[in-house]
């Protein structure tokens, strides 16, 4: 599939997969949608990649009407939408040994299936 001149839209977009998804999809010349909750990240991501972002929205992806308005920008601003990465998530680090053994409370609705 010829990449180039379309639009990839990517969550979580602001550090780690998300942004590496949006350097490599702007190296393939996509223009690109960007959401991520943390401005200050994301706000670096869309700056190192220039001119091929055309929406960056700092969204909190469990609000729904925000998610809907992010889609209509980037509907409106990004031309042809040929990818969509769903990657926003809640990433804890650290050692595997150093995380607890019962489960921790996740904000509803982040890390969900089929967000």
């Amino acid at each position: 599939m010829e990449l180039a001149g379309r639009a990839a839209i990517i969550t979580g977009a602001g550090s780690g997969i998300g942004r590496a998804l949006a350097l490599d999809a702007a190296a393939r010349g996509m223009t690109l949608g960007l959401l991520d909750s943390h401005a200050a990240a994301l706000a670096e991501t869309a700056a190192t990649i220039g001119s091929a972002v055309r929406v960056a929205e700092t969204v909190d992806i469990r609000d729904a009407a925000a998610v809907v308005d992010f889609a209509q920008h980037c509907a409106q601003h990004c031309g042809s939408i040929a990818l969509l990465f769903a990657n926003a998530g809640v990433l804890r680090a650290g050692l595997l040994a150093d995380q607890p053994a019962e489960p921790q409370p996740q904000p509803q609705g982040e890390n969900a299936p089929g967000q």
